[in-house]
């Protein structure tokens, strides 16, 4: 059907030829090239229209191949990233992850530990190990050793590949012989692991706190509450001071701690907590060294935490305009710019994968 301006037109041409009405030559010339005229614009307006509707048309397909182009792009984009992702996490280890390897190997070392029996006439740790030497041949009491080394001024520990290779020191004549020349053997003692137990109110006294983690946490449990009582003993408090919140750090027995982290939710009253073990160690602030604090501080003078010069300390500190200086790293002439209290410094973290391997996770 033609549009109406079409039909409008030729009805207006069919009335202008009609000679029924009366109209001169001139006024029918003038009205059929007014016609014609009308008739040309009209049909450039169809063209420009349906060029604007192919245009229109032909736009809205582009766009549509577009979006499905970028959806299969997006889609395989997503999955790269993806499997990029999955290849990094196998290659890449973090930290955690280490500190979850340390604590499982923990578990298996077989550690015999040797000093001198009289503690008033301490062998040197070197003298120490020649004299084990000297003692047992391993070779001929087929024992396997992973490990020999001396831990501190007179104290040397060996790692055996077997729990029966670890009896034979322990135990019966090797233990004996090594007793006759005035030593001391006895298995390696792993101290208790630590539970940091988060956003604790701080008006809950320990008191309080203990019994409800006993009765809400503990029904299943194999654990005797007169066992839990004895290893669950509190250590300190982190978080700021002026928060109604404190994150509490708890010593537990093994047992204790493989059933707190496994929920890795404790329960208190009305609310809960999430719960992790603590790994971290104690820095003296005297000689800035791990493992102890600056009450028994073996050193006589101070290390400063800043600039890690002897002879003062951090708050007299004179070069507090000099970057920092890792005091430990500097001392064992490693590179040391950085802080002391950096978590990421490699004496820090030596002295905390040592900590933890002499700890005592549980045997699963």
């Amino acid at each position: 059907m033609p549009p109406k301006w079409v039909t409008a037109l030729e009805e207006m041409e069919e009335k202008c030829n009609d000679r029924s009405i009366k109209l001169s030559s001139n006024q029918r010339a003038f009205i059929m090239e007014r016609i014609n005229i009308i008739k040309d614009e009209f049909r450039d307006m169809e063209i420009k229209k349906s060029l604007q509707e192919i245009k229109q048309e032909f736009k809205k397909d582009l766009m549509t191949e577009i979006r499905e182009e970028l959806n299969i792009l997006s889609d395989n984009l997503y999955e790269a990233v993806k499997l990029e992702e999955g290849v990094c996490k196998k290659k890449e280890l973090t930290y955690s992850d280490v500190v979850k390897d340390l604590q499982e190997a923990s578990r298996g070392k077989k550690e015999v530990v040797i000093t001198t029996k009289d503690a008033t006439k301490p062998e040197d740790s070197k003298k120490l190990k020649e004299m084990i030497k000297e003692t047992i041949n391993p070779g001929k009491e087929a024992i396997k050793i992973q490990n020999l080394r001396t831990a501190g001024r007179n104290k040397v520990i060996i790692e055996t590949r077997t729990e029966e290779d670890k009896k034979k020191l322990v135990q019966g004549s090797l233990k004996s012989r090594l007793e006759e020349k005035g030593l001391k053997v006895e298995s390696m003692k792993k101290k208790d692991p630590k539970v940091i137990i988060f956003s604790i109110d701080r008006t809950i006294t320990e008191e309080d706190f203990k019994d409800n983690v006993w009765n809400q946490n503990f029904q299943e449990a194999t654990i005797s509450k007169d066992d839990f009582t004895k290893g669950f003993r509190y250590s300190f408090m982190k978080g700021k001071r002026d928060s109604k919140y404190s994150h509490r750090v708890f010593q537990v027995t093994p047992d204790i701690r493989e059933h707190l982290v496994a929920k890795e939710k404790v329960y208190s009253g009305w609310e809960s907590h999430f719960i992790k073990d603590f790994t971290g160690i104690t820095r003296c602030y005297k000689c800035q060294g791990f493992g102890h604090t600056a009450q028994g501080c073996r050193e006589k003078e101070d290390t400063c935490g800043h600039c890690a010069r002897r002879g003062h300390s951090i708050q007299d500190c004179p070069n507090k305009n000099r970057r920092e200086v890792c005091a430990n790293c500097h001392r064992f002439g490693k590179q040391s710019d950085h802080s002391t209290t950096d978590i990421n410094c490699p004496a820090y973290r030596f002295a905390l994968e040592r900590d933890i391997l002499r700890t005592g996770y549980g045997k699963k």
